[in-house]
Order: structure tokens, then C-alpha cells, then sequence
């Protein structure tokens, strides 16, 4: 993919310093980012993925990372114009090749619940001040259960919380800004693992306190309004 990309580059009237200077980004920075991230594995670069929607949930990603931002503008806006250039590239390529789009990206190590919904919320997940925005709003206590890592485990525990990522994503490859108020909830680790539990299908919060109140609820609950396999939000 890595050579066709090249001839593509070269297509669009680009200097052959400058088409270099977009795949060692590529190769080198943004791959890096992703394996650290742990959303690429170690043996692999951008270039193994090619299916566009899931490139464009890592575009999305990284738009709202705040040092993968700081490291663009160092770099004077190379990296995301090299990723652009890629997506163009595959968006152009699969069109015309449509059968060799790889449906199981073999080089995530995030695979579950349709890869480019669960490759965008790992990103924002992790996102530093994403995180730190959303606990400064809703705290450190979980929405579904009530636990505070805090009141169970002191000091140790004090400010622990993981962050679940609501995200809507349906069938078109756009996205909407992320926002930390409604987008952004603390869970705790039990809580969290269970609204991700069905690989196909992700539980709302008011589902999950609906299961939490009691028996009776539990069987009550029709789980018609989280997020499917396909990434399609229910109605």
C-alpha cells in the first residue's frame, strides 16, 4: 500500500521530498502514536489499515488530542496533512477496489464492537484533558452503581475513575465534536465492562441503572436505545 500511495502523491503534482516526507510520517509518527495508544500492534503501521471509516475515526481521534495537536503544529501541520492525504488516497483506492477493503483489521488490538467506533472513544478515553474535563464536571463517583474509589480504597484509590465514552456513531464516516458534558461519563471498572459486555451492543447509562435497581428491572429492560454492532444509535 505503501508504493501505491507513493504514485498517488506523485499523481497530485507533489514534490518526491515532500511524498517521502508524508509516508515517513506515517510510518514513523503517526504508527507510533497509534502503538502507544495501544491501538495499533507493534509489528504493524497506518499502511495495514485500509478500510476508510476506521481511518477516519482515527482522524477524529487525534483531532482531539492535545499532544498529538502540539506535535502537528511543531511540525508545521505535516502529519495531519499526511494522514489526510492517505485517507484520500484509500477513500480513492477502495472505490475503485472495493473487494480489497480487509474487514478484520488483523493490526488493531482493539477489534470489538465495530473497530472504528471502539479505535475514536479509546482515543478520546485516554485523552488527558478530556479525561480531566469530564471528572471536574461529573467527579469521580460512577454514574451506574454509585462507587467511589475513593471511599472504598482511601488515599490509594482516591481520584480513580474510568471514563466510558458515549458515541453516537452511525453510518456516515463524520463526526461531531465531542462534548465532555454529555459524551463523557465516569464509570467504575465493573460498571464499565458491562455496558461494553455485548460485543454487540453497548448499554446506555439508563439502562445500566435501570439492570443495577433491581430483579424485576433487570427483565424489564428492552435494550432498545444503545448502540449496536453496526455503530447505528437505536431509537
Amino acid at each position: 500500500m505503501e508504493k501505491e500511495f507513493y504514485l498517488f502523491l506523485q499523481n497530485k503534482a507533489l514534490k518526491p521530498r515532500t511524498c517521502q516526507s508524508y509516508i515517513n510520517a506515517i510510518k514513523n509518527k503517526i504508527s507510533n502514536y497509534l502503538q502507544n495508544e495501544k491501538i495499533l500492534a507493534h509489528n504493524h503501521t497506518l499502511f495495514h489499515i485500509n478500510d476508510p471509516a476506521l481511518l477516519f475515526a482515527i482522524q477524529h481521534g487525534f483531532e482531539l488530542s492535545e499532544s498529538f495537536r502540539e506535535s502537528n503544529i511543531i511540525g508545521h501541520n505535516m502529519y495531519s496533512c499526511a494522514l489526510g492525504h492517505y485517507i484520500q488516497f484509500i477513500h480513492s483506492y477502495t472505490k475503485d477496489n472495493p473487494s480489497s477493503i480487509i474487514k478484520e483489521q488483523t493490526a488493531l488490538i482493539v477489534r470489538t464492537e465495530g473497530g472504528r467506533r471502539v479505535v475514536v472513544s479509546t482515543l478520546i478515553e485516554r485523552n488527558p484533558a478530556l479525561r480531566n474535563a469530564a471528572i471536574a464536571i461529573h467527579g469521580t463517583t460512577c454514574l451506574g452503581c454509585g462507587f467511589n474509589f475513593g471511599e472504598t480504597y482511601g488515599t490509594y484509590g482516591e481520584g480513580y475513575i474510568e471514563i466510558h465514552h458515549v458515541y453516537p456513531l452511525g453510518k456516515e464516516t463524520r463526526y461531531v465534536k465531542t462534548s465532555v458534558a454529555t459524551d463523557l461519563i465516569p464509570l467504575c471498572s465493573n460498571c464499565h465492562c458491562m455496558v461494553h459486555h455485548k460485543k454487540d451492543y453497548v448499554l446506555t447509562l439508563n439502562e445500566l441503572q435501570m439492570i443495577l435497581k433491581s430483579p424485576q428491572s433487570r427483565s424489564s429492560v428492552t435494550y432498545t436505545t444503545g448502540i449496536s454492532l453496526s455503530g447505528e444509535l437505536l431509537q
